[in-house]
């Protein structure tokens, strides 16, 4: 496993306009009529993992509201092996963890399974109750950036 940390920085949200050719913008939005989001907008069907009030952890589809700047305590990149998998845990603390490479499907205790692919942004904030557990599901390791969240 490979850790890349940057401490205390201000994450800037990429525009369309800075976009490189060939990089990874979240592959749901291909799949809408307005591709690309605007600053203020809504970015729809992000994955959102969070403690519902029966202290389990529950998926969601939905938005996620963007501004241009939003504060985070950390970002760092991480690889795990295919074939990986991990049992029951929680968030450590609430973060994007943005799916670079690999496909893997998170369970919550009350067997509701989400399948996040290269592209997706989920949202973790289930720091107490259940947990969650993932496994990967395809032939590549698991490439994902966390951007931590106060």
């Amino acid at each position: 496993m490979t850790i890349y940390t940057v401490e205390s920085w201000a994450f800037k949200l990429v525009t369309p306009q800075t976009l490189l050719p060939g990089s990874c913008w979240p592959r749901v939005l291909s799949e809408t009529s307005n591709i690309f989001p605007t600053m203020g907008s809504s970015l729809r069907w992000t994955i959102s993992l969070f403690t519902g009030d029966d202290d389990q952890s529950h998926f969601s589809i939905g938005e996620i509201e963007w501004k241009e700047t939003e504060a985070l305590n950390a970002i760092s990149f991480e690889e795990t092996a295919a074939g990986a998998r991990l049992d029951w845990h929680n968030a450590p603390h609430r973060q994007y963890v943005i799916t670079l490479s690999g496909r893997l499907e998170f369970e919550s205790r009350s067997g509701a399974k989400q399948v996040v692919e290269p592209g997706d942004i989920l949202l973790a904030e289930d720091t107490s109750g259940g947990g969650h557990r993932w496994r990967l599901v395809d032939d590549q390791p698991w490439r994902r950036v966390y951007v931590a969240l106060p």
